[in-house]
């Protein structure tokens, strides 16, 4: 499986030297889908971020895709009754 970067379309390798000596960087994110009881993590694609250019939005998809396919209902603990007090 080939791992596409995004962001560098177009760009030559002066180009993006350039770029990362003025403090761009490379960042993949990771999101989770859960079926039944299935949990699955997958990484997305590898995006080039100049500097600047705020992780938090371009990764803002992938936190919603997990909060969306990624929550899992779990039934809650059945809890102990409560002892019974002796008889007096």
């Amino acid at each position: 499986m080939a791992t596409k970067i995004r962001g560098i379309e177009g760009m030559k390798g002066g180009e993006l030297d350039f770029e990362i000596q003025r403090g761009a960087k490379f960042v993949l994110f990771q999101y989770c889908i859960s079926v039944v009881v299935l949990t699955f993590r997958r990484p997305s694609d590898i995006y080039f971020l100049r500097q600047g250019e705020n992780a938090v939005v371009k990764g803002l998809p992938f936190t919603l895709l997990s909060l969306v396919a990624g929550l899992r209902v779990q039934a809650a603990p059945a809890q102990a009754a409560p002892p019974i007090p002796p008889a007096s």
